[in-house]
């Protein structure tokens, strides 16, 4: 068993950060590929007309997926009900 002690606490502490640390470092990736991708598609507008539009798509797939989990959930509840 590990002393609990400011040495063991820092070296945990270190290997919790290190996790974190590469999680972010995987969403700025993908932050920065995904500003890319808009620049590259809307090239004539500013870089807030370009977050509005992103925070637009995410919305609509937000949409999206909830309109497909309630019609999955429905198609699954009258199966259930024809098999009563």
């Amino acid at each position: 068993m590990m002393e609990i002690n400011e040495e063991n606490i820092n070296k945990v502490v270190e290997v919790l950060r290190m996790g974190k640390l590469n999680e972010s470092l995987l969403k700025v990736q993908d932050i920065s590929k995904v500003a890319q991708q808009l620049m590259e598609q809307y090239p004539n507008l500013t870089p807030e007309e370009i977050g509005q539009k992103y925070e637009e798509q995410l919305a609509l797939e937000s949409n999206t997926n909830n309109i497909n989990t309630e019609s999955v959930k429905e198609n699954d509840d009258s199966g259930r009900e024809e098999e009563d």
